[in-house]
């Protein structure tokens, strides 16, 4: 679908009585071909009445796709999973693709994409896409006195929510839902500590700024890197967000903020300190979720037992995760992937401090973003 037809679709999408729109990149037949021995292709999708989890019932890798059953700890107890080595795969690409028919046939509001001009489907659509990058940036390295430094300027927004069993300290930026009724419209942007003295308060906001640039530097490093998999990838996070950016242009002022990492497709970011995901799980995004680990002193340290890494759960039985190391990044559905964060042997005295950068547009706040749009 070219750019023109998808914000067609998409615009239709906030209509009050459209279904909450989800948009998956479909590869071209080329495209496919191209990158087959670094693709997880995923099949017969179900849905879990009982779990609330999307699973399939045939999982087939790629030739270059670089893995041996292992196991991480979570809560005390081993699980199974196998390890998928993306430091060691040719090209450092691994894509997860499932079935385009099935996804409708589950969700039949899907919106499709496209990278390119996609004049030969392949029928196969993007739920995850995940690149290393060995090279060391130029940026700013991540260290152990960040971690204060973001606690006095931003809020832990898990202690005002319970997300799947979410822990770790989360400092957000950008655009959410809100139900501030002081004001007209329902969208709102994520705070800033407050300080009655003038000129600390000045601090806090100048540390805020700075944050919330840095975590910007990382995401567009990670965008660039996910482009050589996926041309014009920056347009494809979010267009739901993105195409609702232009109706506010025509409509009027809803509130939504533009921020250093918009052009990127990242309408609101997160700095995960120290985040695990206690339980599995989907979600109803309007967005792919982007997921980015920054180079950080975390990876200078001596032990290594307290890894952490992303868990996708493809079936009951078939669980793969990959390590996070400095350089990786994704971009991943989090509808059609059943996933969570983990910590390896779930040491809560460890005084290791790690961070990995996030990006999300959840239901909520496309609902917002609808609500106030019919406003107008």
């Amino acid at each position: 679908m070219d750019t023109y037809n998808l914000q067609l679709k998409i615009k239709s999408a906030f209509d009050p009585k459209a279904k909450a729109p989800h948009v998956l990149i479909e590869m071209t037949k080329k495209e496919y071909k191209r990158h087959s021995k670094n693709i997880i292709h995923v099949e017969g999708l179900s849905f879990c009445d009982k779990t609330k989890q999307v699973i399939y019932s045939n999982i087939s890798y790629g030739s270059n796709i670089n893995s041996n059953q292992s196991f991480v700890h979570s809560e005390g107890s081993k699980v199974t999973t196998r390890h998928v080595h993306i430091n060691k795969i040719k090209k450092r690409i691994i894509i997860i693709v499932a079935n385009k028919e099935e996804c409708v046939a589950v969700l039949p509001s899907l919106i499709i994409s496209s990278s390119i001009n996609n004049t030969a489907p392949s029928g196969k659509v993007i739920i995850m896409a995940c690149v290393l990058d060995n090279t060391k940036p130029s940026t700013q390295s991540w260290t152990y006195d960040d971690y204060p430094s973001i606690k006095s300027c931003k809020p832990n927004i898990l202690s005002s929510s319970n997300h799947h069993g979410s822990v770790g300290y989360y400092a957000s930026f950008g655009n959410k839902g809100s139900f501030n009724k002081s004001v007209t419209t329902s969208i709102g942007q994520y705070v800033t500590k407050k300080n009655k003295d003038e000129e600390k308060q000045l601090t806090i906001t100048e540390n805020a700024t700075n944050y919330e640039h840095r975590v910007a530097s990382v995401i567009d490093s990670s965008v660039q890197c996910l482009s050589i998999i996926l041309p014009n990838i920056q347009s494809l996070i979010s267009p739901v967000v993105d195409t609702a950016f232009e109706i506010q242009k025509k409509v009027g002022d809803i509130n939504l903020q533009p921020l250093p990492s918009s052009k990127n497709g990242c309408w609101q970011t997160s700095i995960c300190i120290n985040a695990q995901t206690n339980q599995f799980h989907n979600e109803n995004d309007c967005t792919y979720t982007l997921i980015s680990i920054p180079y950080q002193t975390y990876f200078s340290r001596p032990s290594k037992k307290d890894r952490y890494h992303f868990i996708f759960k493809l079936s009951n039985t078939e669980l793969i995760h990959l390590n996070f190391i400095p350089g990786v990044s994704f971009i991943f559905s989090g509808l059609f992937l059943t996933h969570r964060q983990n910590k390896n042997n779930n040491n809560t005295l460890s005084n290791d401090v790690f961070y990995n950068i996030a990006s999300y547009g959840n239901k909520r706040l496309f609902n917002h973003l609808r609500k106030s749009i019919n406003k107008k």
